[in-house]
């Protein structure tokens, strides 16, 4: 039941969005799957990445 093809990525830069503030930390969503949030939440009490500029974010490894 499902889909269950996943991709792992870490210490990369992708565009992720627009208008972000740069050098928030970013945490896993906790209500969209693959979605990233600026505070910590069900899906993630850790940051995973920060924000680079308006339109990119800086992904690392999780420490889950």
């Amino acid at each position: 039941s499902g889909d269950t093809d996943v991709t792992l990525v870490w210490n990369v830069r992708v565009r992720y969005g627009a208008g972000m503030t740069p050098g928030t930390d970013l945490y896993l969503s906790g209500t969209t799957a693959g979605g990233l949030v600026d505070a910590a939440s069900t899906g993630g009490t850790g940051p995973i990445g920060y924000v680079v500029d308006a339109t990119r974010v800086e992904l690392h490894r999780s420490g889950y």
